[in-house]
């Protein structure tokens, strides 16, 4: 009987001191790793590249038009590109599974000014995610991702605005 207390007590002790990290499967990338080889054109004809990127701060943001998060977080990367944009900064918004002309009708009717491109196959969203969408990437100016968050929060984006602003003036 002893042996089955002590046994118990041993298991609770675990239980209680222990944390088990659910690990996310579905991001691809991670934080200090260099972002993934990909190009794609903008609704304005520029090509963007992993190359073109570096030597900037840049944001990479993955959404869908039909995602409620994704609709809440845009405005807000609207008024980040507002405020920010400059030859240091860089933004690429990407529409998963959207064609050019559905992000164009998208982007007039939202007033969108920032770079976007569409992914209509996944072929690049696929080298970050394998699901879940929004997606956001901060890259530093040697391309290595610093920051990366899934889904939308005001706290979580005033924190993405915080680390740009101190990629910036660093």
């Amino acid at each position: 009987m002893k042996k089955y207390k002590l046994f118990a007590l041993v298991l609770i002790f675990l239980l209680v001191n222990c944390k088990t990290e659910k690990k996310d499967i579905s991001t691809l990338t991670r934080i200090g790793e260099k972002l993934p080889d990909f190009t794609v054109e903008t609704l304005s004809g520029e090509i963007i590249s992993t190359q073109s990127l570096a030597g900037n701060v840049s944001v990479i943001n993955f959404f869908a038009t039909w995602c409620p998060p994704c609709q809440e977080e845009l405005p807000h990367l609207q008024e980040m590109w507002q405020a920010r944009k400059s030859d240091n900064f860089k933004l690429l918004v990407i529409g998963r599974e959207h064609s050019r002309s559905e992000l164009e009708t998208f982007a007039l009717t939202g007033n969108f000014t920032f770079p976007i491109a569409p992914d209509p196959d996944r072929s690049i969203y696929k080298k970050f995610a394998s699901q879940y969408i929004p997606r956001t990437y901060l890259l530093d100016t040697n391309g290595i991702i610093v920051m990366q968050t899934v889904g939308f929060t005001e706290k979580e984006f005033q924190s993405l605005l915080n680390k740009i602003d101190e990629l910036l003036n660093n």
